[in-house]
């Protein structure tokens, strides 16, 4: 089971996937209204989705047959799983994904100016053992 909170342009969502008894994947959405805090998001984990989970009628439910069958899965890959689904970014609103986007843009000129420097600094570094070597070769 897996509840990804986005903004879908107007309101904050929760997206429920799981698989019920039958082995159907069921999708079921949730609108929060405003941003959701912590403790809206878990009283709704522990009081409002089991409820949820119950109901049978929910227009908006979508189910997909699926022909693999539920087993146990290894505890390392239910680990890595875990993570990559950790990794994966999740929906944000505009301003979000622009602060997002400049943030990387700096990122990448602060990166090029630092090896900008750092080519500098080793030329210099490399030019004056070049110097010190012609001295000592000159010799006195």
């Amino acid at each position: 089971m897996s509840l990804t909170i986005y903004f879908n342009g107007q309101y904050w969502c929760g997206l429920i996937e799981y698989f019920d008894e039958k082995n159907q994947w069921v999708v079921r959405e949730h609108v929060f209204g405003p941003e959701p805090k912590a403790e809206e998001v878990f009283n709704f984990i522990h009081y409002v989705l089991p409820n949820l989970l119950n109901e049978k009628w929910l227009a908006k439910n979508n189910q997909i047959q699926t022909s693999k069958e539920r087993r146990k899965i290894n505890p390392k890959r239910l680990h890595r799983m875990i993570n990559k689904e950790k990794q994966q970014k999740g929906m944000s609103s505009k301003s979000q994904e622009a602060i997002r986007l400049q943030h990387e843009e700096r990122k990448k000129v602060a990166k090029k100016s630092k090896r900008e420097r750092k080519e500098l600094y080793l030329k210099e570094q490399f030019e004056k053992k070049q110097a010190k070597k012609r001295e000592k070769h000159k010799g006195h």
